[in-house]
């Protein structure tokens, strides 16, 4: 099931009772370029506050997500997320442990989502459309599991087939489960699909613990106008994932529609004497 939350709405909440507080800024404006991170966590709900951290500290204005762990379209993580000026639209398991697709982006962004008309058996997916100043981008994440078959090369062109159709630049990111690095029929059968429309494959690293590059971006843009930059894997901020999360920079511009200050809470320095006193204070 599908989801959009935060899109729109503020957050008016007003934490300065908080002594270990501290303020974020989240600059919806116009930028030569967005900060982009492909990242599976292995379940968002237990380690939220460390992921939003890092995408403050990476500046992160939008990021793809496999593995949410999500069961509902709105629940305590989604809540977290827009505390922190981001919105959410996700892909979730219903009642089902594990799964999940996303794109966190900061609050107030040109992104909406985008329709397929198609519907696949062997991956799990989230499109949505990144308008930029100049062009219209699909930003598609894609989770696949299971065993690589010429099925699941059969929907990624029926994908791909609907997605070009629609935009001269799109991007898919995700976790693949494909050993690019090996040379097996397969493999080589579900990258020639990519090939043909033009993607160009920009992961080379390992991005898992065991050595492994699963996780893969792979982008097209038709009059070679959309680039990369500042291409990062890294594998010293996985936060106790087995993937590493990947980092780089697209050079679109995007506007956002409104200047927002949010105050976040810096839960790993709250001391709960503290905030326990603080509290009992408000309430009196």
């Amino acid at each position: 099931m599908s989801s959009v939350f935060g899109a729109t709405g503020k957050s008016k909440e007003d934490y300065s009772f908080l002594s270990k507080d501290i303020m974020g800024t989240n600059n919806c404006v116009k930028e030569a370029s967005f900060n982009f991170m492909l990242f599976n966590p292995r379940s968002l709900n237990n380690k939220i506050n460390d992921v939003m951290g890092l995408f403050q500290d990476k500046d992160i204005d939008i990021a793809s997500i496999r593995e949410s762990w999500l069961e509902d379209d709105t629940n305590f993580t989604t809540s977290i997320i827009k505390s922190y000026g981001y919105s959410i639209i996700h892909e979730f398991r219903e009642g089902k442990r594990g799964g999940g697709t996303a794109v966190v982006f900061k609050t107030g962004l040109p992104v909406n989502v985008c329709k397929i008309s198609t519907a696949f058996e062997t991956f799990e997916y989230v499109a949505v459309w990144l308008k930029a100043d100049n062009t219209k981008i699909i930003l598609v994440t894609l989770y696949r599991t299971g065993n690589l078959t010429s099925i699941f090369s059969n929907e990624l062109d029926l994908l791909l087939s609907d997605i070009s159709a629609k935009a001269d630049d799109f991007i898919i990111a995700g976790d693949l489960n494909i050993h690019f690095e090996k040379n097996s029929r397969s493999i080589k059968q579900s990258h020639d699909v990519f090939k043909s429309y033009g993607m160009e494959k920009l992961v080379n690293e390992s991005t898992h613990v065991n050595g492994r590059s699963l996780d893969q971006i792979f982008l097209s843009s038709m009059n070679k106008t959309l680039k990369y930059s500042a291409f990062a894997v890294e594998p010293l901020n996985s936060l106790g994932s087995d993937h590493f999360p990947i980092c780089c920079k697209f050079n679109a511009s995007m506007s956002g529609k409104y200047f927002k200050n949010i105050h976040v809470r810096n839960l790993a320095t709250v001391e709960k004497v503290s905030l326990s006193t603080d509290l009992k204070d408000v309430l009196l």
